[in-house]
């Protein structure tokens, strides 16, 4: 519960901790930044190992001073979020949040799918590309499959499992049209 806490006589990090009901699931252990106001105003940033501090190193478990702003952060802020993004010929395109079992098909339906018929006859449905990330990560494979085969049965082998940061590039026939390619 973050907020404003008294620190009495003396009051420990650890002790702060369990008077603020405790941490998080998602709590980073690695570090906690503690920000003191120094005598002549400048602050100080004094950083710990929040596991060292809850489980036994007494010299990490500093005392709390009064103005101390304590700083526990989460996991999620500490790790990038995985994402996926489509582009090209789909109602909605843009990034994604990447979800567990993500397959491509999925991704096509929450960025506006092809119910629209009309929509749907300007695309381009023999062909679409997904393009991954190599593991060197300097560069991207190219993977063709076949959107059509995908809309009309989502357990199609071409329904691939999202990686995080792939691309999937959907195209219109004006996209492809020799007299426009430059």
């Amino acid at each position: 519960r973050p907020g404003k806490y008294d620190i009495g006589g003396s009051l420990k990090v650890s002790e702060l901790i369990k008077k603020a009901d405790g941490l998080l699931g998602d709590a980073y252990l690695e570090r906690i930044d503690i920000v003191r106001i120094k005598p002549d105003l400048k602050e100080e940033l004094i950083k710990l190992n929040l596991n060292e501090v809850l489980y036994g190193n007494i010299e990490s478990d500093l005392e709390i001073k009064s103005q101390d702003k304590v700083r526990v952060y989460s996991l999620s802020e500490m790790v990038a979020p995985k994402v996926v993004s489509i582009r090209g010929h789909i109602k909605r395109p843009g990034i994604y949040p990447l979800q567990q079992n993500m397959k491509i098909y999925d991704l096509i339906f929450i960025a506006g799918s092809f119910v629209d018929e009309e929509f749907k006859k300007q695309g381009i449905l023999e062909s679409a590309d997904l393009f991954r990330l190599r593991e060197d990560g300097t560069s991207r494979s190219l993977t063709r499959f076949n959107l059509d085969k995908i809309l009309k049965d989502p357990r199609s082998e071409q329904n691939l499992f999202l990686e995080n940061n792939d691309i999937i590039i959907l195209y219109d026939k004006e996209m492809v049209n020799p007299k426009k390619i430059v």
